[in-house]
């Protein structure tokens, strides 16, 4: 791990130093392959001959890389090799289908204003010099950042084409998983339900339900276009058309602002907003592309399109509204700096920035046709609230065959060139979540409540009663800062993906435990050294409840001395040239947290949906927002026969 040099002594004198860390969320949407994840993973690509061009220009701190596939097992057939080059989960190297993915990239907020300010992006890019008074009234730093601020993070939300269509058919249903569930049934099995498939089917239901409603609070977004899908062999191919009318439509319902959302006050004056970046262009045979052509059948299909799901009388009209051909006031495509300062590509890429600015040239006439039929075809086709904002050009591999595609046994290398403009091209384009200049940013407290639920989940077991007892002894009841700790280094050991620094993560401890708490997801223990839970059980006669001087026992954990927190982690050594000792300053929140004893409970809350489910919540809710709630009926099912179970055990 690699972090900023500090003074030692400020570090000792303020803990939190380095802790605060400011979250920008891009949310990334389009077709399938068409290099969402690949843009994503870019950033992880340490074995890449051009990683390092990568690094000079955006100097990463720490990265991490997580895709998911959401695939039943029985679908995956017996003895499947998931490994194969060609698999049930994966069409082509390298990774999975993604369904949802994540990549976070975190740099040093001195690098983050450099970067900004070395590409021209306004704002972001601020002197730092400029805005000393400001700073001084409102606590805002550098570039409109809190002072506390010490690192920025990029975080890229992914939901894959196929996730996309999943989320479209149960938009369609109105939310009737069975119909999601017999459709995807039958494209794999044949229409044969398997019922060991019903936990995996609850899982999906949160996962659908939280998708929505990342899509509700976002409005603006980009839309990868896989080109090579669309104009196969330069062909227009109507069914990828049909797909993309699909999408767009719904997401002009689910988007914030969009037909069904509400306006969100950073969209007044219109709908949502979406980016479109145009992939794989190489792969288009630009010798048998027929611009005129492809109009034509662009034209028909939408037509065909309104005809069939939008009305009769849309149609009517459309065949009337809708172009005969893109000449008239088509201009040809310009590869541009787009009000980008992209000298210093030329200066660290040289001659692989100037071969990607020929082939975008190359592809041109392909490219301007896409541009002109989103703006004259497909957005008046279906009379959305959606904003164009613009079309673009993105290439995140550099090896490519002549006819396309990557060299076999080659995921190819990366296209620093392309995907570092892609970059500030979504801070120009602000196409991110952010806060309000000056707040304190908060937004790494659902990553660390996301680990502290997994790192409970790796400590939790359960010891089988001795023949003497005759009682089970559950392990790992509680979790501390300090199994955190272990948890993470763990997880380095393993190469397993963490998203955030490890000082970041532990400075976040208290507030990430406090919101689990707050959400009712885990429950903090009582102080003293009796491992219980901080609650408390108030017993009332029956039928005398709320009369007065009604007699009441309560039970509540014995409240002990505290240990002393010195001797909670031996091997944290603090040297200062100040003073001998220095004492530890511990932050406001819960010592330690538990999830439920209940084995059935405990499975429900330890599960992928319920732990991306309570990260979620916290993120849109915050540390002090109301309790998490499940909302498939599955699960509910589960929860209240969960609660009448205890519920009989208490009585």
């Amino acid at each position: 791990e690699e972090v900023p040099e500090v003074d030692l002594e400020t570090a000792i004198s303020r803990p939190d130093l380095g802790a605060v860390c400011a979250v920008r969320t891009f949310l990334l949407l389009g077709d399938q392959n068409a290099g969402k994840s690949t843009m994503l993973h870019s950033f992880c690509r340490d074995g890449d001959p051009s990683f390092m061009q990568l690094s000079s220009l955006l100097p990463v701190l720490s990265s991490s890389f997580l895709n998911t596939r959401l695939v039943p097992t029985s679908a995956l057939g017996p003895g499947a090799d998931l490994d194969q080059w060609v698999s049930a989960v994966r069409d082509e190297m390298p990774f999975m289908d993604t369904d949802v993915a994540r990549g976070l990239v975190m740099l040093t907020l001195e690098n983050f204003v450099f970067f900004c300010n070395e590409f021209g992006i306004s704002e972001y890019g601020a002197d730092p010099a400029s805005q000393e008074e400001g700073r001084d009234a409102m606590h805002v730093g550098p570039a409109g950042f809190h002072e506390d601020v010490r690192f920025v993070a990029l975080q890229f939300v992914e939901l894959g084409g196929d996730h996309l269509d999943r989320l479209l058919r149960f938009s369609a249903s109105g939310g009737d998983l069975s119909a999601v569930r017999a459709a995807e049934s039958d494209s794999l099995r044949g229409g044969a339900c398997s019922a060991e498939d019903d936990s995996f089917w609850a899982d999906i239901h949160e996962v659908l339900l939280g998708s929505l409603r990342l899509l509700k609070d976002t409005t603006r977004t980009v839309y990868f276009i896989n080109c090579a899908t669309l104009l196969p062999r330069g062909v227009l191919n109507p069914v990828a058309l049909r797909a993309m009318l699909r999408k767009l439509r719904f997401l002009d319902g689910a988007l914030g602002g969009g037909r069904s959302g509400t306006l969100p006050k950073v969209a007044v004056g219109g709908g949502p907003e979406v980016l479109f970046y145009c992939s794989r262009a190489p792969a288009v045979d630009a010798a048998t592309f027929d611009a005129c052509a492809a109009w034509t059948a662009a034209r028909q299909e939408c037509v065909t399109f309104a005809r069939e799901e939008l009305g009769n009388s849309t149609a009517g009209a459309l065949q009337k509204l809708l172009p005969s051909s893109a000449t008239a006031g088509s201009e040809p495509w310009e590869v541009g700096d787009e009000g980008l300062d992209l000298s210093a590509l030329e200066e660290v890429a040289g001659r692989e920035a100037h071969e990607w600015r020929a082939a975008e040239s190359h592809a041109g006439p392909l490219l301007a046709f896409i541009r002109d039929m989103l703006s004259g075809l497909v957005m008046p086709t279906l009379r959305s609230h959606l904003r164009l904002v613009g079309v673009h050009a993105v290439r995140n591999l550099a090896d490519w065959r002549t006819d396309g595609t990557l060299a076999e046994n080659n995921c190819g290398n990366l296209c620093v060139s392309s995907i570092v403009r892609n970059v500030a091209r979504l801070l120009q384009q602000r196409v991110c979540r952010t806060s309000q200049p000056g707040d304190l940013d908060v937004s790494l407290i659902p990553h660390v409540a996301e680990l502290i639920l997994r790192c409970a989940v790796g400590l939790r077991r359960v010891e089988l009663p001795s023949v003497q007892d005759g009682f089970a002894t559950v392990v790992g009841r509680w979790v501390t800062c300090s199994d955190l700790a272990e948890h993470l280094e763990e997880c380095e050991a393993h190469h397993a993906a963490v998203p955030i620094p490890e000082v970041a993560t532990l400075q976040g401890w208290a507030g990430a435990a406090a919101a689990l708490v707050a959400a009712g997801v885990c429950t903090e223990t009582a102080p003293g050294e009796e491992g219980l839970p901080n609650v408390a059980l108030e017993l009332v006669v029956e039928g005398v409840a709320g009369a007065v001087n009604a007699p009441v026992i309560r039970l509540e954990p014995r409240r002990s001395a505290p240990s002393s927190i010195a001797g909670e982690s031996d091997d944290v050594i603090f040297v200062t040239s100040l003073t001998g000792t220095v004492g530890r300053t511990r932050a406001a929140g819960p010592e330690a947290v538990g999830l439920p004893l209940d084995a059935e409970l405990f499975a429900l809350l330890s599960s992928e949906s319920a732990i991306r489910g309570a990260a979620a919540h916290i993120e849109q809710a915050g540390a002090a927002g109301g309790r998490f709630h499940f909302a498939s009926p599955q699960a509910l099912e589960q929860l209240r026969r969960v609660h009448g179970r205890l519920t009989s055990e208490l009585e």
